[in-house]
């Protein structure tokens, strides 16, 4: 077949090709085949909106929509169905459709769109008397749409801003077999201005492959890209799933992402396209279908300072970077030239320019290349310090120019980013060759680091960085420093995780407190051995309260301090301070031999001349009840009761600190004393009682020689019936007796009466007879004993 079109009428005629009456082909030229005239017959079928189906007159036939329909293929059809009324036999509701066939569709069209045969002049609606219909030569006439009608049409209309969406609609529908497009509208002519407005700005490869239909009453049913009908039509109207509606007269459309070239399209417009097609031609290398294709390719031609946007530089940078070798250095260079302000803004910035330095670098642009590294270096180095976008470093610089600037934008950012911003940014540093400043990366170290080793948020690779950078590693010591000022307890918390042997910190002369601190904690160091590192006369009470929790030294640790420093530390006021407290306080029950020691220590050291006078009179008094007690526990049997006369004596006429030195001194020493002296201080000291039998009562289930021992004082207590004061000792001795008999199982308890009973017959008798305390009441306990 020729270029020309063959013709086909299809009506309802009394003579036709069927040889009967009805609906059928009229006429048609030679030679089609009768595959083509099933599918011409398949487009052809009308059916009227239903408020117009009810009418059964001629007059207002210009109502009805007219049907263009287009679907490409081997076989390319065309077919122009209008509504003609009455039949041959006057019956209401005949058609006639006029098509057109072609198997080279490009050739019969010529420069010709299928749409822009809407309402050609060559289009009939009559029947023939002859069956036989000629070519109609190509290219046809024009109808009546143009580029300037359509653009008209659409700016004006409420719903051009659904235009980006429709476009990416249609793409979809032709490219991807997706949901087909539904345009409803006024009437037909709108419709036809829509696809005329889609086929004026999509690529003319994909517009030649849309079919469409200006108007289906049930546009459900078609298998066509894009249908449009009617308000009157049978299509629901809110069946968003089925397909993709354009309601242009409720104005509302299914949701859809439009794609950014249907976006671009739209704001060249219809006008300004085909220019715009014809730069973006040379660019092609011909494998191009939809907007995925093209977008790179018109965004690569349009592009320029104020036009275009970052997401249209995204997409050209990748694609050049592919086809810069076929491009060569001059259009590389143009290109990347105009597009490069937008890439740099981009939300992968760091990717675009890395694609357009790699086509650069292939095409040999060298000026481009100088001037992609400058603004990585510049704009988006900086942007993305700022915490504009994530941090991409993959980008290397080659040139001396660039490698200052990327310098001087890190001596101005790198102090004020955050500390991920920060890592990424000195690891990109040295990968590429560019030299940080000493004193950027200790500001860096000061504002950025510090911050993140005080919060103990490292990790490998801000460590890393700060082992091998050390002006990095001094400005997080600065930062520690200050904080230390305050806070001491703070650092000495961080330093405890280890940080501090990467930061070297105890070379720091104000951190050595705090690194001191840390290694008591970290169990390097005993507390007193922290103090010696510490230079004492600067020491001050957060530093010993960190290293003393409790806030003072009990004779023991005072002790501790003593051995640890030198003696001329020992002079430091805040140690005597707290030496002061250490001596004026208790000591601890069972270690008063502690206070002892402690109180020779001073006089040793000659710091008992250093100490306040309350301080050395408490040393001498202690001094003075230690030996008398020594007498009276290291003398015989004679001079005992003297001895005891004379400390009791002392007892009765001293102050509240001297009784209680007193009864600690003899609570220390009382254990040395035989049972039966033991029971005389008993009973001659009540307070001293009192501590002891609290002590004793408080201490748990007793060993059997202690229990044994508590009997016979307490026995002997009895047997004093010359002294007043021996009944309510004897009272307060035996209660705790038998509370501490009551702790220990039944065997337990005989084997303490075999004890006693080996030292004092009478004694084991009274404790034997002693009943027992139960949940129940009391029980009589009897061991078997041999009576005196």
């Amino acid at each position: 077949m020729s270029a020309a079109f063959g013709q086909l009428y299809y009506t309802s005629c009394e003579n036709g090709l069927a040889g009967y009456p009805g609906f059928q082909f009229n006429a048609s030229t030679p030679g089609l085949r009768p595959d083509v005239l099933a599918d011409v017959e398949a487009l052809a079928g009308y059916e009227p909106p239903r408020e117009l189906a009810a009418e059964a007159g001629v007059a207002r036939l210009d109502r009805y929509p007219v049907n263009l329909c287009y679907r490409p293929g081997p076989q390319t059809l065309l077919a122009n169905t209008v509504f003609v009324g009455n039949d041959y036999s006057h019956r209401f509701g005949n058609y006639f459709a006029h098509a057109l066939v072609s198997e080279d569709a490009e050739a019969s069209l010529g420069d010709l769109l299928p749409i822009e045969l809407w309402r050609a002049p060559f289009w009939t609606s009559s029947a023939v008397p002859d069956p036989a219909l000629p070519e109609l030569p190509a290219p046809p006439q024009r109808g009546r749409l143009d580029r300037a009608g359509v653009d008209k049409f659409v700016r004006s209309h409420p719903c051009w801003e659904r235009l980006p969406d429709l476009l990416t609609a249609v793409d979809a529908a032709v490219r991807g077999g997706e949901r087909k497009v539904v345009l409803v509208e006024h009437d037909a002519d709108a419709v036809a201005q829509w696809i005329a407005a889609v086929s004026y700005l999509l690529p003319e490869d994909l517009v030649r492959l849309m079919s469409f239909a200006t108007y289906l009453h049930q546009p459900q049913y078609s298998r066509l890209d894009v249908i449009g009908t009617v308000p009157g039509s049978d299509v629901d109207r809110s069946a968003f799933d089925s397909y993709l509606l354009f309601d242009m007269v409720a104005g509302r459309s299914s949701p859809i992402a439009p794609h950014r070239l249907a976006g671009l399209l739209t704001e060249i417009g219809l006008l300004d396209a085909p220019a715009v097609w014809d730069r973006a031609g040379p660019l092609a290398d011909g494998t191009e279908q939809g907007l995925d294709d093209w977008h790179p390719v018109v965004a690569a031609a349009v592009m320029r300072p104020g036009f275009g946007e970052p997401a249209d530089a995204a997409a050209v940078a990748p694609w050049l970077a592919g086809r810069a070798g076929r491009l060569g250095a001059h259009v590389v260079g143009d290109i990347g030239a105009r597009v490069l302000a937008a890439a740099a803004s981009c939300a992968d910035a760091a990717g675009a320019l890395r694609s357009l330095s790699e086509a650069a670098r292939t095409a040999g642009a060298d000026g481009l290349l100088r001037r992609i590294e400058l603004d990585w270096a510049d704009v988006v180095l900086r942007s993305a310090l700022r915490g504009r976008r994530e941090f991409d470093g993959d980008l290397e610089l080659s040139t001396d120019e660039a490698r200052t600037r990327a310098r001087n934008t890190l001596a101005e950012e790198l102090p004020r980013t955050s500390p991920e911003n920060a890592v990424d940014a000195l690891m990109w540093a040295a990968r590429s060759g560019v030299e940080v400043g000493e004193r950027t990366l200790r500001d860096t170290g000061y504002h950025v680091f510090g911050p993140l080793v005080l919060e103990n948020r490292t990790d490998e690779r801000s460590r890393s960085l700060l082992g091998a950078q050390p002006p990095l590693s001094w400005g997080a010591v600065d930062h520690l420093v200050t904080v230390a000022r305050t806070d001491i307890g703070a650092v000495v918390a961080v330093l405890g995780s280890g940080i501090g042997d990467l930061l070297e910190a105890g070379k720091e002369h104000e951190l050595v407190a705090a690194v001191a601190v840390a290694d008591v904690r970290r169990g390097r160091l005993t507390p007193a051995e922290a103090l010696r590192e510490i230079t004492p006369v600067e020491v001050d009470v957060a530093v010993l309260r960190l290293l003393w929790p409790s806030g003072g030294w009990t004779h023991g640790e005072a002790l501790d301090v003593l051995g640890a420093l030198r003696p001329e530390d020992c002079r430091a006021p805040i140690v005597l301070e707290w030496l002061t407290r250490s001596v004026t306080g208790p000591p601890v029950v069972g270690q008063e031999h502690l206070f002892d020691r402690l109180c020779g220590r001073l006089d040793e050291t000659g710091l008992y001349h250093d100490l306040p006078a309350v301080v050395r009179d408490r040393i001498d008094t202690h001094a003075t009840v230690r030996r008398l007690i020594d007498e009276m526990t290291g003398a015989g049997e004679r001079s005992f009761g003297t001895l005891l006369d004379a400390v009791s004596r002392s007892y009765r006429s001293s102050g509240p600190q001297r009784r209680e030195m007193i009864v600690r001194c003899l609570l220390g020493r009382i254990d040395e004393l035989p049972n039966h002296q033991r029971a005389q201080v008993l009973v001659r000291l009540p307070d001293l009682r009192q501590t002891y039998l609290r002590i004793h009562g408080s201490a748990g289930r007793p060993g059997l020689l202690d229990l044994k021992n508590h009997v016979l004082v307490a026995w002997m207590i009895a047997r004093m019936s010359g002294d007043r004061t021996s009944r309510p000792a004897f009272d307060e001795i035996s209660q705790v007796v038998l509370e501490l008999r009551d702790l220990l199982p039944r065997r337990d308890v005989r084997k303490v009466v075999t004890l006693i009973e080996r030292a004092d017959p009478t004694a084991a008798v009274w404790f034997a007879e002693q009943p027992r305390r139960t949940r129940t009441g009391f029980w009589p306990f009897r061991a078997r004993t041999r009576r005196p």
